[in-house]
């Protein structure tokens, strides 16, 4: 993947379906109540000021990492 396309920003639905899952087991793996939670999931970061409804987003890259860690520890029998 190019370096510049590593730092665009993935919108919530479009991470979802690079990742793989549901947009509602993306909201899971960042709720620490969920069952779905995953600690390791990349914090997603604000694209406006409304804090209560504003839009949010995740470097591209931030995503890649996860995923090669995820099968990395697939990989390795974890």
């Amino acid at each position: 993947m190019k370096n510049n396309q590593l730092h665009q920003i993935v919108r919530p639905k479009d991470t979802a379906k690079e990742c793989g899952f549901a947009l509602s087991t993306l909201w899971g793996r960042l709720n620490p109540k969920s069952t779905q939670f995953d600690p390791e999931f990349p914090r997603p970061f604000r694209l406006s000021s409304n804090r209560a409804r504003g839009a949010v987003g995740w470097l591209r890259a931030d995503i890649m990492a996860y995923l090669d860690k995820c099968a990395q520890r697939s990989a390795d029998g974890r």
